[in-house]
């Protein structure tokens, strides 16, 4: 429990400052949509002379681009990028400080398993990235009533928000599998943001060229917003793949972890 509080107090101003930039993100550009509404045939009629892959790849869905959940698809394909960020840097960062710091040694002599070290860092990572989902979340359904947006389909807005919180989770994962196998990275920030970036590239990409096998090999793939606005659920097969990639990447970094020698100063 002490090395859980330990690494939210260390965390926490970070923690803060990306929640309240994502959160004052989301709300700039959600308090945006009555303007938008108003002018929205014109918008359309405009899109409409766009390739389909192109509107597709930056989650503009015509059909229901011009209703608040298809609009906060819109948003939210950017909102990602940044929570991706954000559980990439996290995942690495509390897995590698010990190692960078030099105060690796210290740590494992304290009377506590290198599982419950681990487990302890993981729940912190967890708390963390579900403080930043909740806060934004709740900021956009704040200026949604204040802007007076109406009806709108709460629980496919909540899947949405949901599948970022997922996508936030499985970065942190393969960021515990980056620190397992360089436990002395440095430049956590900078790798994170060229990471997650060439991952979001890759997303726009497989629609682009449309090869779909592409979407099997970056996290913003797996929730398409056109699926959830249609159906209200998630693609069961990349919910499975989800799960799987989380699984797998923190089994690994258990197993690692345990194996790993300590290297005294």
């Amino acid at each position: 429990m002490n090395i859980y509080k330990n690494e939210l107090r260390l965390y926490r101003k970070s923690t803060i400052i990306w929640t309240l930039s994502i959160l004052a993100a989301a709300v700039l550009f959600m308090s945006l949509y009555p303007s938008f509404s108003v002018g929205a045939k014109e918008l359309l009629d405009m899109l409409n002379s766009f390739p389909k892959e192109l509107l597709k790849g930056l989650s503009i869905n015509l059909e229901s681009f011009t209703s608040f959940n298809g609009f906060f698809g819109f948003v939210f394909m950017y909102i990602s990028l940044a929570l991706g960020i954000q559980g990439m840097y996290l995942g690495i960062s509390v897995f590698t400080r010990e190692n960078t710091d030099k105060t690796c040694d210290f740590l494992h002599t304290k009377p506590v398993t290198r599982i419950e070290i681990m487990t302890a860092k993981l729940l912190a990572v967890l708390s963390l990235t579900a403080a930043t989902n909740v806060c934004y979340v709740l900021g956009v359904l704040g200026i949604a009533k204040l802007i007076g947006v109406g009806d709108f389909d709460l629980k496919v807005f909540l899947l949405i928000a949901l599948s970022g919180f997922i996508i936030q989770i499985i970065f942190a994962a393969l960021g515990v599998v980056v620190s397992a196998v360089k436990p002395r990275l440095r430049g956590v920030a900078g790798i994170s943001i060229s990471f997650i970036t060439a991952m979001f590239i890759l997303g726009l990409l497989s629609e682009f060229i449309d090869e779909k096998f592409l979407a099997y090999f970056t996290p913003f793939k797996y929730f398409n917003n056109f699926y959830i606005l249609e159906n209200a659920a998630f693609e069961p097969k990349f919910l499975v793949l989800s799960i799987a990639v989380i699984v797998a990447s923190v089994v690994f970094g258990y197993i690692v972890f345990k194996k790993r020698d300590i290297h005294a100063v």
